[in-house]
């Protein structure tokens, strides 16, 4: 007994040791009582604090397994790993910081680009049909050009409900355009489309007043939305039963409103009409097959090639037209993959989905990379720890646990902080990007997956510490983990990861800017500054002429003249009319344009040879082609020659540039340009660019306001409509700007983390060479020297992996430049740069010591 009393440990001693342990402060203070107890044993402090260790271990065992009894009951453990977790986020609240504001980022991120996403996906699920919904298309052939329209012939639906029984309903509409629609004092311009069929069967439009079901029984109804009846009533009044006035010249009664389409819709329009079955402009209609000027919808459960074929069977028995194929669109496509190339769905914005979707995890990936390099940068210290633990008693599942514990401490307050963030910055996203997202806070789904999401980090994040240190015996982590070459490589390999990462991000950026100047630097054919389209409306047509005078008169007009359709767009296309030499089977598809006098002179259209239309009446048999089309007929000398369409015999009279008024990232097509004064409802004015444009237009709508009272003064510049068509490629490279700036700033945001710890870690080292003459400058080369080889690989890496992608990406566009191997080289240095300067600055302070 006495003999087990003189060798057991003094009370106060277990009482300091247990306390050490509970508290979990061992580890710190194992170091001062080793050197205690090297003073009192003669021997070496090395050998002291290990022999002083494996006797600690000795007289704690017992109290280590009553603790670890304690902590055995689920709760107990989870409430003990999480006081552990607060207090090493207390010890170390500088990586705690970064950690937390890195990984807030990487959600950040991730929660916006998956709110895009997910507005993006719910297009047209509002709809009860939306499985079932199709728009019938066409592929059109001409000479191997195969060309998709959406434009059908008028009598195709009523055939289709005739002739296919397996078709449930069969419907059609027109396109959207702009009406006045007035009543009393109140006139708005807004955009109207006209239906016909079985429309409110298949569509979705929710009714909020009025029967949906005889809406569109009475050919002089017209359906509001709830934003237009808003306008035109008092919220008092009931709209049910009222008249409306169309474009001044027509009475309408209100049959029903429908609420907004969503934004979330493929379809849009501002109020509805029905077309009038007994009018004998109608009835005409149905028995024309040579109009394509109509959208035509089905719904129908078995949309098999037989239904395409039977529609292909229906046009080429009442249109002789065996050059097309007619084939069903569905509605759950017709957002995502709505672009053709060559007759073949090739995609559309869901390319751009799963674009974002990857670059939102990869920023997430690089925050959980920057937690995972401060693990492992400091896994000497949690070595230590882990091998305490270890002799403790502790077994691996339990480490695991805590090390998890500790992480998803850091992703839980990221979370909370990415959340607030979002909340915070929604609204100016929004504005400046022209979306509608919005943060569901009140939705369980929504937390659910955010609670998911951060599940995720944790277990990314976390994986180092929890499966990685605690794999290994405590002799192993207290002899060689967190020494040594080896123990870098996992540091090492992150690193690269986000290095390859942000190169992608930033190469990607640079060459899609690159694309879009590129492509804003062609040569459209025409000059659109100080260029002005005004529509026709009311009864600026019939005094066309007495305000073309009156505007050139003011002296703040150059030229006016008229055309079919905006400069901007292409609104019609036919097959090319018989030509000197054309063979059987050449077969090529034209667009359309009609002109008045003074063409080419109003819009800066440049004439290559002959002249433009001057007014005369032999002008009503003369066209202008583009150079475009001089070439696909093989014409040689083409002024003079004779064409012939649908027995009218045509003459060029001149060849233009090509004028690029469709995508400017596709070749332009062959455009006949047809005189016509009748089918001319857009004015284009030619302002002096030597008088403030603010003054012409003031000027020009008294003009307007004179002759054209009833309608508001309405105009677009040229220059804004052509800006509009890079807005979706614009859109990209702002979001691609974006996230490589915060990849930088989470590369950035780690190598600070990194760089100090490591500089603090080898604070004794810079002392010595400080002492021997060792220059700033030769230690911080010591230092960075690492960190700039890895920026090298990640660029060995990145560089033919964004190539080929962006290659791929142009490769979508007719029109597009080729990459300049210069933008790899300079987003190299630019990386390098970086680096240097995020080290130079994280260990200065370390490297300044005395």
């Amino acid at each position: 007994m006495s003999d087990k009393n003189n060798h057991a440990p003094p009370k106060s001693a277990i009482r300091l040791l247990t306390t050490l342990l509970k508290e979990d402060l061992l580890e710190e203070v194992l170091g001062d009582l080793g050197e205690q107890f090297q003073r009192k044993s003669k021997i070496s402090v090395k050998r002291a604090t290990y022999l002083y260790w494996f006797q600690s271990m000795n007289y704690l065992r017992p109290f280590a397994l009553r603790r670890i009894t304690q902590v055995s009951n689920p709760f107990h453990m989870f409430k003990h790993n999480l006081k552990l977790g607060i207090r090493t986020m207390g010890k170390t609240r500088t990586f705690s910081a970064i950690n937390i504001g890195g990984l807030a980022l990487g959600m950040l991120v991730t929660m916006l680009v998956i709110l895009w996403v997910q507005g993006e996906l719910k297009y047209d699920k509002f709809h009860h049909n939306y499985d079932e919904i199709y728009q019938v298309i066409a592929n059109r052939d001409f000479n191997g050009d195969i060309f998709t329209d959406r434009n059908m012939v008028f009598p195709l639906a009523t055939k289709i409900s005739e002739e296919m029984p397996q078709v449930k309903h069969a419907v059609w509409q027109t396109g959207e355009s702009s009406n006045l629609i007035s009543r009393g004092d109140i006139s708005v311009s807004k955009r109207q489309i006209m239906v016909g069929g079985p429309y409110f069967e298949m569509f979705s439009w929710n009714c909020i007043k009025g029967d949906q079901s005889t809406a569109l029984s009475d050919p002089s109804g017209i359906i509001l939305t709830r934003s237009l009846q808003e306008i035109l009533f008092t919220a008092e009044e009931n709209p049910i039963g009222q008249t409306v006035t169309i474009n001044n010249d027509r009475d309408l009664q209100v049959t029903a409103v429908v609420d907004d389409p969503p934004t979330s819709s493929s379809l849009s329009f501002d109020f509805i009409r029905p077309f009038d079955l007994t009018s004998e402009n109608t009835i005409s209609l149905l028995s024309h097959w040579n109009n394509y000027s109509w959208r035509v919808f089905i719904q129908t459960t078995s949309p098999t090639a037989e239904v395409n074929q039977g529609i292909s069977d229906i046009m080429q028995e009442n249109t002789g037209d065996e050059n097309s194929s007619y084939f069903t669109f569905p509605m759950k496509k017709w957002h995502l993959h709505n672009e053709f190339k060559h007759g073949i769905n090739a995609g559309g914005t869901i390319r751009y989905v799963r674009l974002f979707s990857i670059i939102g995890l990869i920023t997430l990936l690089i925050a959980c990379i920057n937690f995972m390099n401060l693990a492992t940068a400091s896994a000497q210290k949690r070595a230590k720890e882990v091998a305490m633990r270890k002799t403790l008693g502790s077994n691996r599942s339990s480490l695991i646990f805590q090390f998890y514990i500790e992480t998803g401490l850091v992703a839980f307050a990221a979370l909370l902080l990415a959340v607030s963030s979002a909340y915070l910055v929604l609204p100016s996203i929004n504005r400046y990007l022209d979306i509608d997202l919005s943060l569901p806070i009140a939705s369980p789904t929504a937390w659910l997956f955010a609670l998911a999401l951060t599940l995720i980090a944790t277990v990314v994040a976390g994986s180092y510490p929890a499966i990685f240190l605690s794999s290994f015996s405590a002799r192993k982590l207290m002899q060689s983990l967190g020494t040594g070459s080896q123990s870098s490589i996992p540091r090492k390999v992150l690193v690269t990861l986000q290095f390859i990462a942000s190169i992608a991000l930033i190469s990607a950026t640079i060459l899609v800017y690159q694309q879009v100047e590129f492509v804003k630097d062609r040569t459209l054919g025409y000059d659109p500054n100080n260029l002005i389209v005004i529509p026709a409306t009311g009864t600026t047509s019939e005094n066309y002429l007495p305000v073309k005078s009156q505007l050139l008169q003011t002296g703040m007009v150059k030229s006016v003249t008229r055309l079919s359709n905006p400069i901007t767009q292409l609104w019609w296309r036919f097959p090319a009319p018989d030509w000197p030499g054309r063979l059987d089977e050449e077969n090529i598809l034209f667009a359309g344009l009609s002109a008045d006098q003074d063409f080419t002179t109003t819009v800066g259209a440049k004439l290559i040879e002959g002249r433009d239309f001057d007014g005369r009446p032999v002008d009503s048999l003369s066209v202008l082609l583009n150079k475009s089309a001089v070439a696909a007929m093989g014409l040689e000398d083409p002024v003079g020659k004779q064409l012939i369409q649908r027995e009218n015999e045509l003459t060029i009279i001149g060849i233009t540039e090509d004028l690029v008024m469709s995508s400017p990232f596709t070749k332009v097509e062959p455009m006949m340009t047809f005189y016509d004064q009748d089918h001319v409802k857009f004015l284009h004015v030619r302002l002096n660019d030597k008088v403030p444009p603010v003054e012409a237009l003031s000027e020009m709508e008294k003009i307007f306001s004179h002759f054209n009272p009833s309608y508001p003064f309405d105009y677009e510049f040229v220059d804004e409509n052509f800006q509009d068509k890079f807005a979706r490629e614009e859109f990209i490279g702002t979001i691609l700007n974006a996230l490589a700036g915060i990849a930088i700033f989470l590369c950035s945001l780690g190598l600070v983390g990194m760089a100090i710890f490591q500089a603090e870690s080898k604070q004794k080292e810079f002392a010595v060479r400080k002492v021997l003459g060792a220059s700033f400058p030769h230690m911080l080369g010591l230092l960075s020297r690492e960190y700039l080889a890895l920026v090298a690989i990640g660029c060995l890496v990145a560089i033919p992996m964004t190539y080929f992608f962006i290659r791929n990406w142009l490769t979508t566009f007719e029109y597009h430049m080729e990459i300049n191997g210069l933008v790899f080289v300079l987003v190299g240095m630019i990386l390098t740069a970086i680096t240097y300067l995020v080290v130079t600055g994280a260990t200065w302070r370390s490297l300044t010591n005395n």
